[in-house]
């Protein structure tokens, strides 16, 4: 079993919506030159481990039915 499975849905979900409210927030503080580039790089890093977490919960036992 892949161990980034065992994360519960519901924490996911929270962890997904988190992340896109999040991400108009750095867009925004970037923008005002809050923040800069290594921020916003540290940002991109943590949205592709979320993207990773994503894709790994894929079923793709259904694709093959049918």
């Amino acid at each position: 079993m892949n161990p980034l499975q065992a994360i519960p849905a519901k924490w996911r979900l929270a962890f997904y919506i988190a992340y896109a409210v999040g991400s108009v927030v750095v867009t925004y503080l970037a923008a005002k030159h809050i923040i800069g580039a290594e921020e916003v790089a540290l940002w991109t890093g943590l949205g592709a481990a979320f993207g990773l977490t994503a894709a790994s919960n894929v079923d793709l036992a259904d694709d093959e039915e049918g």
